[in-house]
């Protein structure tokens, strides 16, 4: 099952790619986090997350709610996180959140798409946009086929 996260689409489109690649189911996480449903993940052998990046981590709400969710012990468990270039010790931190809830850490791979962090970086132009999302395709293939 995939687990997905997006504040502004990213994330979202990112998991819909994966989705298609690797047959999975679409979780959005957003209606868990606004108490609309309430997920049964506990029989599920395989977790793929995909969110954003902030601060160089997965964001608060959602390792929160993973440390609460009850999920299968010893479930694999892989990240996929969007960014505008990188993704900082964001591997290590989902190590350390999957050792903690035992599930087994599969890896984090990061997909760069365009900024929308526009507090301290420029939006991307329409064109260059497309052509960040053009180049990210190869990658969220790889990750739709781990």
């Amino acid at each position: 099952m995939i687990l997905f996260f997006s504040g502004t689409g990213n994330s979202r489109h990112a998991a819909e790619r994966i989705a298609e690649i690797c047959g999975e189911t679409l979780l959005d996480l957003t209606e868990v986090f606004r108490g609309e449903l309430t997920p049964a993940l506990s029989e599920e052998e395989r977790l793929i997350i995909v969110c954003p990046t902030y601060a160089w981590r997965i964001p608060h709400l959602l390792s929160d709610w993973l440390e609460q969710a009850e999920l299968r012990e010893g479930a694999a468990c892989w990240f996929v996180m969007t960014c505008g270039s990188d993704i900082g010790s964001a591997a290590a931190y989902n190590r350390q959140l999957c050792e903690k809830k035992g599930l087994r850490y599969m890896g984090t791979r990061k997909v760069v798409m365009p900024e929308n962090y526009i507090t301290m970086f420029t939006a991307p132009e329409e064109a260059e946009a497309k052509r960040i999302i053009s180049r990210a395709q190869p990658v969220l293939r790889k990750a739709g086929e781990n």
